[in-house]
C-alpha cells in the first residue's frame, strides 16, 4: 500500500497546515514546468489529494484499526466489527479503500475571483494585469480584458488560465466576477448614466449652453432650454454605457438642480421687481 505520509515526508500525526506546507514545497520542486519529474509530481498530488481531505484521510487511516487482512494483504489490528454500524464502516473501509484508484481529474479546476472596478472603468472598458495564486502554490501573471458596458455580477471566463496542478490534463479556466464600486456623483440604470448639474435661476429662465464634464473627464456642451424647471431631466442619447450585447449605447441623463441666488445687488433686485410687475 502506498504510504502517502512518506510521499509527503510528514508523520502520521502531522497537522493539516504541516501537510499543506510539505505539499507546496514538494510541488514547487517537482512541478514539470520547473524541470521536475512528472511521475513524482503525480505521486505527491495523489498523496495530498487524500491527506488534505478529512473524509479521505479518515478512510485511508482506517485499515490500521482492525485485526484482519483485506484482499490486498493489509493487516488490521483492532477487533472485528460486532454491530451493524461497525460492519458498515468495516465494509466501506476494506472494500472502498482497497479497490479505489485515485487518479488525476479529467481537467484541472477552474479558479473564480471577484474583481472590483470603478464605474468609469465599466464605461471605458479596461485591460488589467493580474497575479493569480494557483492551488499548487504558484503564481501566474495574466492579462485580462474587461469590456466596456460590463455590469456588476458579470462573469468573464478566460479559457485555460485556471489551475494547472495536473500538467497531463487540460488546465482549468479563470472566471472573474465583476464588482463595481459606487460613485458619489454618477449612477447607473441599465445602460444609462445619471448625474446632477446645477444652474442658477436666470439660466433656467432664459436658457443657456452648459459645459458638462462627462464621466471620462471629457467636456461636452449641453443646451439648457428656456424655462427649464427644477428637477427637469435632460436626456442625451448615445452618451451612456455601451451595451455588451449590441452595438448601441444608453443615454446620459442630466438632473437639473436650480439654485436661487442669496445675495443680490440693489440694481438686480430692482430689475427683478420690474420683471415681476410685467407679468
Amino acid at each position: 500500500m502506498t504510504d502517502y505520509y512518506a510521499d509527503l515526508g510528514v508523520s502520521k500525526n502531522a497537522s493539516a497546515d504541516e501537510i499543506k506546507k510539505a505539499y507546496r514545497k514538494l510541488a514547487q520542486k517537482h512541478h514539470p514546468d520547473r524541470g521536475g519529474n512528472e511521475a513524482d509530481f503525480k505521486k505527491i498530488n495523489e498523496a495530498y489529494d487524500t491527506l488534505s481531505d478529512s473524509a479521505k484521510k479518515a478512510q485511508y487511516d482506517a485499515p490500521a484499526h482492525f485485526g484482519h487482512n483485506d484482499m490486498r494483504g493489509n493487516t488490521y489490528t483492532g477487533p472485528f466489527p460486532n454491530s451493524a454500524e461497525d460492519l458498515h464502516d468495516f465494509v466501506h473501509t476494506v472494500f472502498g479503500a482497497g479497490f479505489s484508484q485515485r487518479r488525476p481529474p479529467a481537467i484541472n479546476r477552474n479558479i473564480t475571483l471577484q474583481y472590483e472596478i470603478d464605474l468609469v472603468d465599466a464605461y471605458l472598458g479596461v485591460d488589467r494585469e493580474l497575479n493569480i495564486n494557483l492551488p499548487g502554490g504558484f503564481a501566474r501573471h495574466v492579462n485580462v480584458k474587461i469590456p466596456p458596458g460590463v455590469k456588476a455580477g458579470s462573469k468573464i471566463k478566460f479559457a485555460g488560465l485556471g489551475d494547472n496542478t495536473y500538467p497531463s490534463v487540460p488546465p482549468g479556466d479563470l472566471i472573474i466576477v465583476i464588482r463595481i464600486n459606487e460613485s458619489s456623483t454618477w449612477h447607473r440604470k441599465n445602460n444609462d448614466l445619471i448625474t446632477t448639474v446645477k444652474i442658477d435661476v436666470f439660466d433656467a429662465i432664459l436658457g443657456c449652453t452648459l459645459k458638462v464634464q462627462h464621466i471620462d473627464g471629457k467636456h461636452i456642451s449641453v443646451k439648457i432650454p428656456k424655462s427649464t424647471q427644477p428637477n427637469a431631466k435632460i436626456r442625451l442619447k448615445g452618451q451612456g454605457l455601451q451595451s455588451t450585447n449590441a452595438n448601441i449605447r444608453g443615454s446620459l441623463i442630466l438632473l437639473v438642480e436650480v439654485s436661487i441666488p442669496t445675495k443680490l445687488s440693489v440694481e438686480q433686485r430692482k430689475l427683478l421687481e420690474s420683471a415681476k410687475n410685467l407679468r
